[in-house]
């Protein structure tokens, strides 16, 4: 199991397709996939008042923004 500041610093250094499994990773699905990463991410922050809430969180799954 991989830490969250391992995460963060695989993200940060555009590496976060490594965090995929390679059992489900699809390279037709990679925007998807760090999408969810990235949600994930900001999900867990260190501080509260950081994270998004409930309403932003679908809004982000469900959205075609590119920028989170």
């Amino acid at each position: 199991m991989i830490a969250i500041s391992q995460a963060w610093k695989s993200w940060n250094e555009n590496e976060a397709a490594k965090l995929i499994d390679p059992a489900i990773f699809d390279l037709g699905a990679i925007t998807e996939m760090l999408r969810y990463i990235h949600v994930g991410l900001l999900c867990v922050q260190e501080s509260a008042k950081d994270r998004p809430d409930v309403s932003a969180v679908l809004l982000m799954l469900t959205s075609e923004i590119s920028n989170l």
